[in-house]
């Protein structure tokens, strides 16, 4: 009886001290410039991506860093090799990049898209030709 009532004890006092322990806020000592970047980076627009930064930290978010973040990352997503490998693995493009970027991103997306159409065609050739 002794063991229960000391085993019930420890499991209140347990749980006590989770209420009693004081929550970390949200997003506390996020570097914003890094956090746009990372965005960016992987093509997100920046609305989207704010929006969503935002919801996910209570609206407390550096906008200014996250947005020059967000284009430094651009930079490295809009790339006409990154727009090749988009359209060739069939991923969509949200249509993130910035204009002084975005055409030769989009000539090379529209090649690939059509490069991975080509390459669906000669699979089921190829295919039917085994059978």
């Amino acid at each position: 009886m002794r063991f229960l009532t000391v085993l019930f004890s420890l499991l209140m006092l347990n749980g006590c001290s989770h209420i009693v322990a004081k929550q970390e806020p949200i997003c506390t000592g996020v570097d914003w410039w890094e956090a746009g970047r990372t965005e960016g980076v992987a093509g997100v627009p920046f609305k989207d991506a704010l929006h969503e930064t935002r919801q996910r930290c209570e609206g407390k978010v550096d906008v200014d860093a996250f947005e020059n973040g967000h284009q430094a990352g651009l930079i490295d997503f809009c790339t006409p090799a990154q727009g090749l490998a988009l359209g060739r693995n069939g991923l969509p493009y949200d249509h993130a990049c910035p204009s002084f970027l975005e055409s030769a991103f989009l000539r090379n997306y529209e090649a690939g898209l059509k490069l991975r159409s080509l390459e669906s065609q000669v699979h089921v050739e190829s295919s039917s030709k085994t059978l």
